[in-house]
């Protein structure tokens, strides 16, 4: 392999491109890796689960649910407390 064929695979190993995307719980915009696309991500500011769809996907248009609503999920998912 000559000098210019090694830069060139170390170009392409390294290269990483990402997509952009809002979190559709809080409606913060999030930079995802594109080897994220269409895996179960969480959003690093309020921790909710999503699959990561890209903008242009049908999934990303759908209207997010209110923060509220996200806070009364979170209190439901909460187990009850074991009788001491």
């Amino acid at each position: 392999m000559d000098g210019s064929a090694a830069r060139n695979q170390v170009t392409r190993e390294t290269i990483r491109t990402y997509f952009a995307e809002k979190c559709r719980t809080c409606g913060r915009p999030l930079r995802l890796l594109m080897s994220l696309l269409g895996q179960r991500v969480t959003c690093p500011h309020c921790a909710a689960p999503f699959v990561a769809c890209g903008v242009d996907s049908d999934l990303g248009r759908l209207p997010r649910r209110s923060n509220l609503d996200r806070a009364a999920q979170l209190l439901a998912e909460i187990p009850t407390p074991l009788p001491r």
